[in-house]
């Protein structure tokens, strides 16, 4: 820059008008240089931000702490743009009231002149920051695309774990249906084992019934055999008396036949002779004649009911001796009947032991079954439970991954400093009012201890219950153990610290407290007992 031209300038109005404008020019250099360092500890603070979000990636399990860590560091972040906003309305203000010292600025145009060389060197300095700033974004845009790739993956863990409970409650109802099956042959076994002893005895007695009724069956038949014998003896005497009877009743009836027939043809001849001397002889004699013939019919008569009499004995003779084969049938079917119930005796006898090694095994495999049944049910509420802790954890990723992209934003949509400074009247500063400016950006550093109980209870006003809060445990619980309170507290919402401060909102107190109690006391942090804190998740819960 030529000084020369500077001086020469200075004594007219025109040149002061530019002096003035170089003066603005170097105080705007001033404030983009604060600005610049607002920019570089939120270029830090988003730093330490990445930092959060890569070991949310690589610890799992210190997931919640890390999410804490992000929060607290994202409320730090809104503090300080906060306060931002606020220096830049007050560096606004502060221009306006330098504007109307105006005339006093004039005098130092040769000093801000050198100043603003400087400046000009400084601004370059903050481009390249803010190129540095820029690739940062660029880094924690790739991480923020790392951590959508791990909610994929995150979905894809859900997607299997239904998939397994899905196979797990089928593989449960398939074990449970063969439990069942299993217990109704266990019972059938049991029921006919028991039945085993009543069919033995059944069994045995129908043996002896039919051993009696074998005996009394061989003693009928030997009684018959002897009858059929008496009276085959009897048929064949029968049969011979009544073959001679009939031959002599034959012989006898052609004897009287042949006798008649010669009386008639003495009847006749003697007619003939003597037909009037001898009636009376003839008559008497035809008498006699008629006489013989009615007893011959008689005796005819007699044998002929004989020879029925004896058909009919010999008749009763067949039925009983067919009545006899029957009886040896019978007993011959009553004797393969006692065989048979025998067999079955022997073979149910054996079928015992083994019957009872099948009710012992399948004893033993009900109770595998339902040991199985409860290890799948355990394994099913461990699945279920390992669901909801990653659909939490897949919830806080999320939440943490929205307020990143806040951040983000928040940080992309903030206009560079020489780009949001409106345009100022051209006016000077004398250099006793640019230290009082490049002060306040120094206050972040030292209030956001104290900002907090201001800017935190902006987000409990939003939210209710357990979520967002922050908890201190100290001292003994009576009925549950530090993780447990852990697990409840950060399942509900909220997030353990290790030593209270100003954004501690609840501390919960147990059985001889430590030196935790006495520090939250000096921060006036509500205390809860164990049943109190029951209380609150159970609200939080419904």
């Amino acid at each position: 820059m030529d000084y020369t031209l500077i001086s020469e300038l200075a004594g007219t109005a025109a040149g002061t008008a530019l002096l003035v404008g170089l003066g603005m020019a170097s105080r705007q250099g001033k404030r983009q240089t604060q600005q610049s360092t607002e920019l570089s500890k939120l270029e830090s603070a988003k730093a330490k931000l990445a930092e959060q979000l890569t070991q949310a990636k690589t610890q799992n399990q210190t997931l919640t702490e890390a999410m804490t860590l992000a929060k607290d560091a994202v409320m730090g972040l809104e503090q300080q743009v906060s306060e931002l906003k606020a220096e830049r309305d007050r560096i606004s203000q502060t221009s306006t009231t330098a504007e109307t010292q105006a005339g006093q600025y004039q005098q130092q145009v040769v000093t801000l002149t050198t100043e603003n060389q400087r400046l000009e060197q400084e601004l370059k300095q903050a481009c390249d920051r803010a190129s540095e700033l820029a690739s940062s974004l660029n880094i924690a845009q790739q991480q923020l695309k790392t951590l959508e790739q791990a909610e994929q993956q995150l979905a894809n863990v859900r997607q299997e774990t239904q998939a397994q409970q899905t196979d797990l409650e089928s593989q449960l109802s398939q074990l449970q249906t063969e439990r069942v099956r299993l217990q109704q042959q266990l019972d059938n076994l049991k029921a006919e084992t028991s039945q085993l002893p009543q069919q033995i005895a059944t069994l045995e007695h129908t043996n002896q019934q039919l051993e009696q009724s074998l005996t009394a069956a061989q003693t009928e038949t030997n009684q018959a055999q002897t009858t059929i014998t008496q009276l085959q003896q009897q048929l064949k005497q029968t049969q011979q008396t009544a073959q001679t009877e009939a031959i002599q009743a034959q012989a006898t009836i052609t004897q009287l036949q042949q006798q008649l027939e010669q009386q008639k043809v003495l009847a006749e001849q003697t007619q003939q002779s003597a037909a009037a001397t001898q009636g009376e002889q003839s008559q008497q004699l035809q008498d006699a004649l008629t006489r013989q013939l009615d007893a011959s019919q008689t005796q005819l008569v007699q044998a002929q009911a004989q020879v029925a009499t004896l058909e009919a004995k010999l008749t009763e003779t067949q039925q009983a001796l067919v009545e006899a084969q029957l009886a040896a049938e019978r007993e011959a079917t009553l004797q393969q009947q006692l065989e048979d119930l025998t067999q079955a005796h022997g073979q149910l006898t054996q079928q015992i032991p083994t019957l009872n090694q099948q009710v012992e095994s399948l004893t033993t495999a009900n109770a595998q079954l339902t040991q199985q049944l409860q290890t799948s049910e355990a394994s099913l509420t461990d699945n279920a439970n390992q669901l909801s802790a990653t659909l939490k954890e897949q919830a806080a990723l999320k939440e943490a991954l929205d307020i990143s992209q806040k951040v983000i934003a928040s940080l992309q949509q903030q206009p560079s400093p020489a780009a949001s400074s409106p345009p100022a009247p051209p006016a000077t500063e004398p250099p006793a009012a640019a230290p009082a400016a490049a002060a306040p950006p120094a206050q972040p550093t030292t209030k956001p201890p104290a900002a907090p109980p201001a800017t935190a209870p902006a987000p409990s006003a939003s939210t209710t219950g357990v979520t967002g809060k922050s908890f201190v445990l100290t001292g003994t619980l009576k009925d549950l153990s530090y993780e447990q309170v852990t697990q409840l507290i950060t399942t509900a919402g909220g997030r353990i610290n290790k030593m209270p401060s100003g954004k501690t909102d609840y501390i919960v107190v147990g059985k001889n407290p430590g030196s935790k109690l006495k520090k939250a006391e000096r921060y006036n942090i509500p205390q809860l007992t164990e049943a109190q804190l029951l209380a609150l998740l159970d609200s939080a819960d419904q």
